[in-house]
């Protein structure tokens, strides 16, 4: 019991705190410039807006596919989960690299608590809770080394916000302290 206390603890921090702020935004009152895009991607999937926003589909058309008074509602909604989810999977990550239950807990709270999480939970029209979630879920994929859900993972993340090419980068780093970047250089 208290080993799953301990891994939801943290997820449940965030909805708690997504919840206590609520629903900030509708049809007519929507965050700066980001907001008032991705909103309007989520109305219109098959519109597309400007350049990068435009770029960055997966968060607005999986909104539109919620039945939700509005995009604003639909984010909100989408995105409380998708942060409890990005944490839950940190914990859960951290506990498979060999992390203690308790360190991992704290760390997921640490993470769940954090400056960006909160404005994350502010804002609200953004497509960053899923692409967080996503560049948690690349680093686990790299443990397991399953290439077919690793690139799975990346095409999705691409989708979503081009940060989650920032694993891309990292690749060849985790592929040299395993020391299989110079084999695979040899092989070629």
């Amino acid at each position: 019991m208290l080993k799953r206390s301990l891994a939801l603890g943290p997820a449940v921090v965030v909805l708690f705190l997504g919840l206590a702020i609520g629903p900030k935004y509708d049809r007519y009152v929507l965050p700066a410039f980001d907001g008032h895009v991705y909103a309007a991607m989520a109305e219109q999937p098959r519109l597309f807006t400007v350049a990068p926003w435009g770029y960055r589909i997966l968060e607005p058309w999986l909104v539109f596919l919620i039945p939700a008074s509005s995009a604003a509602l639909g984010f909100f909604w989408l995105n409380l989960i998708l942060l409890a989810g990005a944490i839950f999977t940190t914990g859960w990550w951290l506990r498979r690299l060999g992390f203690s239950d308790v360190a991992a807990s704290l760390a997921s709270f640490a993470f769940a608590v954090s400056p960006p999480v909160v404005l994350l939970l502010k804002y609200q029209v953004l497509v960053d809770p899923l692409a967080v979630l996503f560049l948690v879920l690349i680093y686990a994929e790299l443990e397991r080394r399953d290439l077919p859900s690793l690139m799975a993972l990346l095409a999705a993340a691409a989708l979503t916000k081009e940060t989650g090419l920032m694993a891309v980068a990292l690749l060849p780093l985790h592929l040299a302290a395993r020391g299989r970047i110079l084999r695979g250089l040899m092989d070629a």
